[in-house]
C-alpha cells in the first residue's frame, strides 16, 4: 500500500509546516508550481540543474508535501457526510483554486485550461 493510507492527518499537517520553507524557496527559485489538482509541481529550473543536493531535496519534499496534501483532502471526504471518494476531485478544485490564491507574486501557477503561468 502507499504511505498515504498511513499518514495521520496530524502527522501530515506537522510535515507541511516542516517543508514550508524549503517549498517557499522551491516556488521562488520556479522550481515548483502549483498545480490545478491542488499538487505541488516540479519544474525544471536553472538551480535543480546545476545542484544535484538541491534537485534531490526538491523530489523528496515535493512528493512529501503531495503524499501530505492527499491525506489532509482525504480527511476532508472522511470528516463530511456528504462527500466519498468520488469527490475527491472536487475537493482537489478546491484546494487548487486556495493554493493559487496563497501563491504569491511571480509563483507558478497552473491554469484550468493545463498551461503554466506566473501569479
Amino acid at each position: 500500500g502507499s504511505p498515504v493510507m498511513y499518514m495521520r492527518p496530524e502527522r501530515a499537517m506537522q510535515a507541511r509546516e516542516f517543508n514550508r520553507d524549503d517549498i517557499d524557496d522551491f516556488k521562488k527559485n520556479l522550481c515548483a508550481g502549483e498545480n490545478n489538482l491542488g499538487l505541488l509541481e516540479i519544474k525544471p529550473c536553472e538551480k535543480a540543474k546545476v545542484d544535484t543536493k538541491y534537485e534531490k531535496l526538491l523530489s523528496d519534499v515535493v512528493k512529501e508535501e503531495n503524499e501530505s496534501r492527499m491525506v489532509i483532502m482525504k480527511r476532508v471526504i472522511i470528516m463530511n457526510e456528504g462527500l466519498n471518494e468520488q469527490d475527491l476531485l472536487k475537493i482537489q478544485k478546491v484546494f487548487a483554486a486556495m493554493n493559487k490564491d496563497a501563491a504569491k507574486p511571480g509563483e507558478l501557477v497552473q491554469k484550468e485550461d493545463g498551461s503554466w503561468a506566473r501569479k
